[in-house]
């Protein structure tokens, strides 16, 4: 029996990292994996990706041959005044004064703040749309403004040059306070970025939400409107990564 017939590949390595499968199906797959050099090459890549991502969402150091960075602790002139000042006004600015004859770089660092982590392909296209997965995790109110304002900056930036920017902003642990209707600090923010920007999607963690129903004894976690749910935070940025999608943790 070959189970490479049964599943997608990245399907079953997946169960198979998550320690999913039974005894006889591990058993079969390790042996076919001894004759397949392809497919050990494919496990250990989808390997290496989970544990790049599991060290980016918990703040660890990332492993040493990936393009991971910081954004650098000196931001560019025109985006400490852009960032300085309401997001509105730092939209109009960069979009009217700094970019007009100039297309962004394929390096997302270039417009986030300080501190910001950015994980990105080895291989990044300045002619190609850009794909990001941005991941939130903080309830800090000021700290959600400034993701929202960072955001808007990058969706600004690619507009204007043309590009487009592909976008998921994915919350988890507190982070998910800013997708709850019955909490968020930024609703009509977010809603109205949703209704101006097709190219974005808001999502939120389906573990988290599980976790705060059981702690508070809630039937339901009450979203904002359009917030889709996934399984798994950790899961589809996994998956995105897996796709050649950037990553950006504020």
């Amino acid at each position: 029996m070959n189970v490479m017939d049964k599943h997608l590949d990245s399907e079953l390595f997946n169960a198979y990292l998550d320690g999913e499968l039974s005894a006889d199906v591990v058993s079969m797959l390790e042996q076919q994996l001894a004759h397949n050099p392809a497919q050990q090459k494919h496990l250990n890549e989808l390997r290496r990706t989970r544990l790049l991502a599991q060290c980016a969402m918990q703040k660890r150091q990332p492993l040493q041959d990936s393009v991971v960075h910081r954004a650098s602790s000196q931001r560019r002139p025109w985006l400490t005044q852009a960032l300085a000042a309401s997001a509105l006004i730092a939209v109009g600015y960069l979009a009217g004064h700094v970019l007009s004859s100039h297309n962004p770089p394929a390096d997302l660092q270039s417009y986030l703040s300080s501190g910001s982590l950015v994980i990105q392909p080895a291989v990044l296209s300045a002619d190609q749309d850009m794909k990001a997965i941005y991941h939130i995790s903080t309830a800090d109110p000021d700290k959600l403004r400034g993701a929202l304002d960072e955001i808007e900056i990058l969706l600004s930036v690619y507009a204007s040059s043309g590009r487009t920017l592909n976008l998921e902003i994915i919350a988890n642990a507190e982070g998910l306070s800013l997708l709850r209707a019955d909490m968020s600090p930024a609703s009509e923010r977010v809603l109205a970025m949703q209704q101006e920007y097709k190219n974005v999607k808001f999502l939120a963690c389906g573990k988290t939400i599980e976790r705060v129903q059981l702690k508070n004894n809630l039937q339901t976690v009450p979203l904002l409107p359009g917030v889709a749910v996934v399984p798994s935070a950790l899961d589809q940025v996994i998956m995105r990564m897996q796709n050649g999608w950037s990553y950006i943790r504020a």
